[in-house]
């Protein structure tokens, strides 16, 4: 994504010259495939956790367990092959003037992964509430256990509020310069 941003991407297209634009796109289509792909591991590896930890408790956590990853398993995969594919050639992608292209439209795109996405984070948080409440503990230190887990409910609210963010820019008409590149910069 940084060498996107290097070659470009998140300024005015038309203020770049036509090599300029192809590369930063060649870039950013490398880089939403390899994060989807860092994102798959990062939720299976919080679920993996959650096994090691509190698996030894009941069955039916460990079935959770089991049934998230495959849901993370699939959904990721789902997104990863449409992602590579989303244009027809692939290279229609980075270079929009080959005769014939066809591409998914961006916008329902996008708000089906985000969707999916954010609601899986939700249930990742929810996921060790019930297991630590079972815990012989005080409430005070079972409280402390889950603020230690829901950190996480932090990054599931940022991306919330970017997603709104970009729901008023594209359909509020909001005018944001389009040198402000802050959403391509977290995301790096």
């Amino acid at each position: 994504m940084c060498v996107a941003v290097v070659y470009g991407y998140g300024r005015h297209w038309s203020s770049l010259d036509p090599r300029s634009r192809v590369t930063a796109r060649k870039w950013f289509y490398g880089a939403n495939i390899v994060y989807k792909i860092v994102l798959m591991f990062n939720k299976i590896s919080v679920v993996c956790l959650y096994y090691r930890i509190f698996a030894v408790s009941t069955k039916n956590f460990r079935r959770v367990c089991y049934a998230m990853n495959a849901w993370v398993v699939a959904s990721s995969m789902a997104f990863i092959i449409a992602t590579v594919f989303q244009c027809t050639p692939i290279a229609a992608f980075w270079n929009r003037s080959i005769p014939g292209f066809k591409c998914f439209e961006n916008e329902p795109w996008w708000v089906s992964y985000a969707t999916v996405q954010i609601t899986t984070d939700f249930i990742l948080l929810a996921m060790p509430i019930r297991q630590i409440l079972r815990l012989s503990m005080s409430k005070a230190e079972k409280l402390g256990i889950c603020l230690v887990f829901g950190t996480g409910a932090l990054y599931a609210i940022e991306v919330v509020s970017l997603a709104k963010a970009n729901v008023r820019q594209r359909y509020l008409c909001f005018d944001i310069p389009s040198n402000d590149n802050r959403r391509v910069r977290w995301r790096s």
